[in-house]
């Protein structure tokens, strides 16, 4: 069955915090490391994040595939990723060491690393008053063959809000711009294990407050998809608000309601089970107040 979006909702977000210390992660991956990609000595890969007003960059985490080192830098984002997303240097020699004693090894039975993957590295980055508000780009050279020299590692998922690009050292003059990867023909995109911690400080209040928030309603393209017999849906709301979640069969009737009450603000995931339904094109709506939002 295969439930196929019009389009992926491009998402904003407002930052509140106040407390002793208070920290938001960016991430931009959604599943566990699948592998590394089969690149060359000076490609260069990154991880485009976007900004959170009033933060600092706390530290990064990256996953890593064996012990040992990447190199690389922060940079200021162009807004654009041709000619190039680095822009002014916001640290100059950024290294992320593994120590871990074995490399974690792939099941080939469960088709997956150890869960939770256990060579995530943190760099602590707060003693470098960075300024996370505006979009940075966070990038490592390539420094020679895997297995000899480390690599950052990857995951598979749906193509739409692109952060993890990359730039091929042996791509020709007129050819050499930076490349968002897809792994498969359904259009599934590689995404660069690299996350991002902003603080927002110290402050006088004891308690610990820290929201992300989106700015408006909106409807990702469900994963897996096509699917067998489950898929999730991923969507979000600003505001408390009455949320309506409904499956539709090609003749317009409701198979399935999802969802169904108030809602608090926040971005949700939602299973759908397609095991007693017969294999066709589904399309799931979402109304919440007078907003709507519709995919197949």
């Amino acid at each position: 069955m295969a439930m196929n979006n019009s389009g992926f909702v491009t998402y904003d977000y407002s930052y509140k915090a106040t407390g002793e210390s208070s920290i938001v992660t960016l991430a931009y991956d959604l599943n566990e490391p699948t592998g590394v990609l089969p690149l060359t000595a000076n490609d260069t890969i990154c991880v485009i994040f976007d900004g959170v007003s009033g933060a600092t960059l706390d530290s990064i985490s990256v996953a890593l595939r064996q012990a040992g080192s990447v190199n690389g830098a922060i940079y200021e984002y162009t807004g654009v990723t041709r000619p190039t997303p680095l822009g002014k240097k916001l640290l100059s020699n950024l290294t992320v060491t593994s120590t871990i004693a074995e490399r974690p090894v792939y099941d080939t039975e469960a088709e997956s690393y150890p869960i939770p993957f256990p060579n995530w590295v943190t760099v602590d980055l707060s003693s470098n008053n960075i300024s996370a508000s505006k979009p940075f780009v966070v990038a490592f050279v390539v420094e020679g063959t895997y297995p000899e020299f480390n690599r950052v590692m990857v995951t598979e998922q749906p193509d739409g809000n692109n952060h993890s690009f990359t730039n091929f050292l042996s791509s020709s003059a007129e050819n050499k711009d930076w490349y968002y990867l897809t792994s498969n023909d359904a259009g599934d995109v590689y995404a660069y294990l690299v996350r991002a911690h902003a603080g927002f400080g110290i402050t006088d209040v004891e308690e610990v407050t820290s929201e992300l928030l989106p700015n408006e309603v909106s409807l990702e393209q469900n994963y897996p998809n096509p699917f067998n017999p489950s898929t999730m849906i991923n969507f979000s709301i600003p505001k408390s608000e009455f949320v309506n979640l409904n499956v539709y069969n090609s003749l317009g009737e409701v198979v399935e309601t999802l969802m169904n009450k108030e809602m608090s603000p926040g971005k949700y995931s939602v299973n759908f089970d397609g095991a007693n339904l017969s294999s066709g094109v589904y399309y799931y709506r979402l109304s919440a107040e007078i907003q709507l939002r519709q995919a197949k």
